[in-house]
């Protein structure tokens, strides 16, 4: 059964078909699977509104999204999946599901309790952060759960001191990070810093 929407019949998206077997047919054109979450951007005029596909509003929850999308030039409707990307450039839910997660040894706020299996099975559930807490979930910490979310995604917008002129050194901050006992994200400093060295080509 189809998952109602609230969304006007113009910007609803385009939804799979369950079918009995894999086919190949000229007339049809196949796109590879993204492990995020459906959004749908309307842009009128330069303002640009991003709903989740059950029809709320979630612009103000991914601010760089409508902020890069308003420099189209011209209207448009743009159905999508919304992922975050890793270092090495794939899509991954987890990083979107962190805005639920919390790491115990990285001391990050998170939902008490909440594992990466629920976490996952919640966001597929209700299609955002934001839609899962309108319906009452987590409220007592609804606030620090919308914060991890800006700081896991990378928003621009997340309340962080600026840093001018500073080039990364993941290696400090990795030992940092162990110092202050904060081993996951030591870990994924570690990751982000052999990830940005260049490739040694063999002679």
């Amino acid at each position: 059964m189809a998952r109602e929407t609230k969304l006007p019949r113009r910007l609803q998206p385009m939804l799979a078909t369950l079918i009995d077997a894999p086919f190949d047919d000229p007339d049809w054109v196949f796109e590879g699977k993204w492990d995020g979450f459906r959004m749908v951007a309307a842009i009128e005029a330069g303002k640009v509104t991003l709903y989740s596909r059950n029809g709320k509003i979630i612009s103000d929850s991914y601010l760089p999204v409508a902020r890069a999308l308003g420099k189209i030039d011209g209207d448009a409707v743009i159905d999508g999946e919304l992922v975050a990307l890793d270092a090495a450039g794939r899509s991954r839910f987890q990083l979107l599901q962190n805005a639920l997660r919390g790491d115990a040894s990285d001391r990050i706020p998170g939902a008490a309790g909440v594992g990466s299996k629920t976490a996952a099975a919640l966001l597929r559930k209700y299609g955002s952060l934001d839609e899962l807490l309108d319906a009452g979930r987590f409220q007592a910490q609804a606030q620090q759960l919308r914060l991890y979310r800006s700081i896991a995604t990378m928003d621009a917008a997340a309340p962080l001191p600026a840093l001018r002129n500073q080039k990364p050194t993941w290696d400090r901050a990795a030992r940092l990070a162990r110092d202050w006992g904060l081993n996951k994200l030591a870990e994924r400093l570690v990751d982000m810093e052999a990830s940005s060295k260049p490739a040694r080509r063999r002679r």
